[in-house]
């Protein structure tokens, strides 16, 4: 018997690999055409799974496009900046970022009225904060889409005093 012509298929104690290495993509070319970068698919669009325990169920969200923050910003704010209905603003930010599994949006800002009338304040606001978290508006960006700019730091800064 032969047992020695078979090669093992890893010995114990030979080095391995790290799998993340294994997994880095290749090193991608620039995009160099204006076609290209519209075709591009932007990582950060991601599906986010929101735990809501009022619901006792998990709420699939992602994050805006620039043109839907954009749409969104011009249905709640008045020429002066302030926000005409703060939760419509809220229910709107919300409808607009449920989606099913591939990320399609499943309602449009028009129903963020009925979500207002249907769910709780607490509801509300846990889908709201992860709306917000998923699209990256924070407190300075609300700001600087109101057109402020802030001169003291937000609740929201870790510089903050408590």
């Amino acid at each position: 018997m032969d047992t020695e012509a078979q090669e093992p298929s890893a010995a114990p104690d030979a080095p391995q690999q790290p799998a993340a290495a294994a997994e880095l993509p290749a090193k991608q070319p620039p995009l160099g055409s204006l076609e290209a970068v519209l075709g591009a698919a932007d990582l950060s669009m991601k599906v986010e799974q929101t735990f809501v325990p009022q619901l006792g169920r998990t709420v699939l969200q992602r994050g805006l496009t620039a043109q839907e923050v954009r749409a969104w910003q011009q249905a709640i704010f008045d020429e002066q900046g302030e926000a005409n209905d703060p939760q419509l603003a809220k229910g709107m930010l919300v409808a607009v970022s449920l989606c099913d599994p591939a990320g399609n949006r499943i309602a449009t800002m028009e129903h963020g009225a009925a979500l207002i009338e249907r769910w709780s304040f607490q509801t509300l606001e846990v889908l709201t904060v992860a709306a917000r978290q998923i699209s990256g508006l924070n407190k300075a960006e609300l700001e600087a889409i109101r057109g402020n700019s802030p001169t003291t730091p937000s609740s929201d800064s870790p510089s903050g005093s408590a």
